[in-house]
């Protein structure tokens, strides 16, 4: 360690750990710079090439948690031709399933499929930005969505899916499972977490359906869903990555990019470094963290809630 500097406040650390002497990055210790030189913070996640390509001249449609809004924003970025979220964002899987099939089917929203409280009109399929005071603005912003999602869908052929959650609430008048419970009393739902094997077999009569003839970018999304707590978190997850093995495992045309191991694994020191990798209440991943997902092994970051 050696010290450089004229005044106690230019004062800079080194730390030199030979043999190697990769510079890390420089963190900030109240008036002290410190370099860290040959240490990892990082577990490298090495990701084999996934079947499933992704080029300038595929058109993209991304489904999903809001970790898939961020990747289409960069991916939107970076230039290629991706739709993202055309009803908003959607966290289970089989209301994921549920937007897709409208989709195919082009299925225009009706008065009677709206709900209304305190003034405001909603839609359980739809994302809370589609609801509002007047039911025929609702109706038209709800449509022209479904519209959107449906060119999309057509003219897709690389479809990216992000599952957040498996824990789901069935409205219990009808036993509709609902994408977004819109602030209604908690009464009316029941609360339940999908099982592997009616994902599975969900996404069986997509692969036959909707998504015949595409190809699939399945991912998890890394940002922990505290309202569950940790224990039904980590039950859920673990769900939906068993639910993807097997999905990819039945059809050809799939892969799994491991989105989530990267974040919660490969960048797990986010106590010691948050502002790298984790927002400031180590919830949702940052935009360093949002973009790393995207190189193989990325060495600097270059650059987020359930509602």
């Amino acid at each position: 360690m050696s010290k450089t500097g004229k005044g106690e406040s230019d004062r800079k650390f080194i730390f030199c750990f030979p043999p190697e002497k990769t510079p890390c990055r420089e963190f900030p210790f109240y008036a002290v710079s410190v370099y860290l030189y040959g240490m990892k913070f990082r577990t490298e996640i090495r990701i084999a090439p996934l079947s499933v390509r992704i080029g300038y001249e595929n058109r993209l449609l991304a489904l999903g948690s809001c970790f898939a809004e961020h990747i289409s924003g960069r991916l939107s970025g970076a230039r290629f031709r991706i739709t993202s979220n055309p009803s908003g964002i959607l966290f289970n899987p089989l209301s994921l399933a549920a937007t897709l099939e409208s989709y195919a089917a082009q299925q225009e929203v009706v008065p009677e499929e709206l709900g209304c409280r305190n003034g405001l009109w909603f839609h359980y399929g739809f994302h809370g930005a589609f609801s509002d005071g007047s039911q025929k603005m609702a109706l038209s912003k709800m449509n022209l969505a479904r519209r959107a999602g449906a060119s999309a869908l057509r003219e897709a052929d690389r479809v990216i899916l992000t599952f957040g959650t498996a824990w789901v609430y069935e409205l219990r008048s009808t036993g509709e499972i609902v994408a977004n419970c819109h602030r209604q009393p908690a009464a009316l739902f029941r609360r339940r977490r999908l099982t592997v094997e009616e994902i599975v077999a969900r996404y069986d009569d997509l692969q036959a359906g909707p998504l015949a003839g595409k190809q699939v970018i399945l991912t998890v999304s890394p940002v922990r869903h505290l309202g569950d707590g940790l224990p039904d978190n980590f039950l859920s997850k673990a769900t939906l990555r068993l639910a993807i093995d097997e999905i990819y495992r039945r059809h050809a045309d799939s892969a799994y990019f491991p989105a989530y191991e990267i974040l919660t694994d490969d960048l797990r020191d986010y106590r010691f470094m948050p502002t790298i990798w984790y927002t400031p209440r180590n919830r949702h991943s940052n935009t360093s963290g949002n973009s790393s997902p995207q190189r193989p092994s990325p060495r600097r970051p270059s650059e987020n809630s359930r509602k």
